[in-house]
């Protein structure tokens, strides 16, 4: 896609102004598993979409060590233990500190880079229910269809 175009073009830029040459290899989508897997990639992009309004929900799938989404091989057992204290936080003031803490832990291991945090698009046709930026609304498929 042209945004994807546009992405790689500005890091590759960014990152020679800093003396590294990005050379991107666009692989096959059926590659994507064995990719992962064998971690055949000196960076990856890699992206989550939140579903859920409180965030800090969310640390684990992308810092614990443990974690099958995080291909970076980082992580350690201090950090999990401060995301289990975020997640088992009594309040939500606490859960933000402790997930803050954590994430501030995790970032200093310099193997994560946060991009963007975009909104999200949804274009759909006229007359189509129960579908598009609907923010963090869970719906059934059975209650969406074409307006009558």
């Amino acid at each position: 896609s042209e945004t994807t175009k546009a992405l790689y073009g500005a890091m590759q830029k960014m990152l020679k102004d800093v003396g590294i040459n990005l050379i991107i290899d666009q692989k096959k989508p059926t590659d994507f598993a064995s990719t992962m897997k064998n971690k055949d990639f000196d960076m990856v992009l890699n992206g989550f979409r939140q579903t859920n309004p409180f965030g800090m929900a969310d640390l684990g799938q992308i810092y614990k060590s443990d974690s099958t989404l995080s291909k970076t091989g980082l992580g350690s057992p201090e950090i999990n233990a401060m995301i289990e204290k975020s997640t088992r936080a009594d309040n939500e003031a606490d859960s933000i500190k402790y997930g803050n803490e954590a994430e501030k832990a995790a970032l200093a291991q310099v193997g994560w880079l946060p991009l963007y945090m975009g909104p999200s698009m949804v274009a759909t046709r006229e007359g189509l229910a129960n579908m598009g930026a609907m923010g963090y609304t869970v719906m059934p498929r059975e209650m969406i269809g074409w307006k009558k």
